[in-house]
């Protein structure tokens, strides 16, 4: 997966740069292996496209991404997500309906296409009134920016929906990253206000992480959120270690450094 200002075969360009997956296979030319392409599946809108994660764990290749406008005349805007493969046409999903809304990371986990990262709008679910087994996005405007994880199933059907917002709805909160962790979603990144209540970010930002289940009342150790205090700091990676610890790579101002902390938020080795 990737991003082209070009053309692969037997695709068509779409705009300034778009987001493609292909599948490069090897052929043997004497003692060498040769890449060949297999196949390939390009998809864009007319402006600059970002490719944010990709996946192999569902029945074909996945790609998330983020675009400008309208990808492969959608009536959406930004996130969006497709598959492909050698045998099937493109399949492609965009769910943004606000110019707020940015992606910045996506996976395949739990029956779902996951979509993280953060807008000026909160988001949940309602029962859909065409139809009560399904269940439909609800957005909310919000005074600032909160994170988001939406989970979509095949056919682009909203399934679960966890907004990550500040105590007081008055600070930017980023998400970067998540993780699928014993069942649930992950997510990390920062904000420069009041993420975790009583903690109030330093100048310049502090990292966060935050588990959501959507039910709070039922699961609270699976509905957690976590502030550092390190000035500058964001989570810029997670990681599952055998569903027990999470491990994030966290960046300040004087570099990178790795944190592991507990199924509950709790931090367990020392920051720098």
């Amino acid at each position: 997966a990737g991003e082209t200002s070009g053309t692969w075969p037997n695709q068509s360009r779409s705009g300034g740069v778009d987001a493609f997956l292909a599948r490069i296979d090897s052929t043997t030319d004497a003692s060498n292996l040769v890449p060949s392409l297999a196949w390939a599946r390009q998809a864009g809108s007319a402006g600059n496209d970002q490719v944010v994660g990709g996946s192999v764990d569902a029945i074909s290749p996945l790609l998330f991404g983020q675009a400008p406008g309208s990808v492969d005349g959608t009536a959406n805007t930004g996130p969006f997500y497709f598959s492909g493969s050698a045998s099937a046409d493109l399949s492609l999903t965009q769910i943004g309906t606000d110019a707020s809304e940015t992606v910045r990371d996506g996976l395949y986990a739990g029956g779902n296409h996951w979509l993280i990262g953060d807008a000026q709008l909160t988001f949940g679910t309602q029962e859909s009134e065409e139809d009560a087994d399904q269940l439909t996005l609800v957005r909310t405007v919000s005074d600032s920016r909160s994170g988001f994880a939406l989970g979509y199933g095949s056919g682009a059907i909203i399934r679960q929906a966890e907004s990550f917002n500040d105590q007081n709805d008055a600070a930017n909160d980023r998400l970067n990253t998540g993780v699928w962790f014993d069942g649930s979603v992950v997510v990390g990144g920062d904000t420069d206000g009041e993420f975790q209540g009583g903690l109030t970010a330093p100048a310049g930002g502090a990292a966060v992480l935050a588990r959501g289940n959507g039910d709070p009342a039922e699961a609270p150790h699976r509905n957690w959120r976590t502030q550092l205090t390190a000035p500058g700091s964001s989570v810029v990676e997670l990681a599952n270690y055998r569903d027990d610890e999470l491990v994030a790579l966290v960046e300040d101002g004087g570099g990178r450094f790795v944190l592991l902390f507990s199924a509950e938020g709790r931090l367990l080795n020392v920051t720098p």
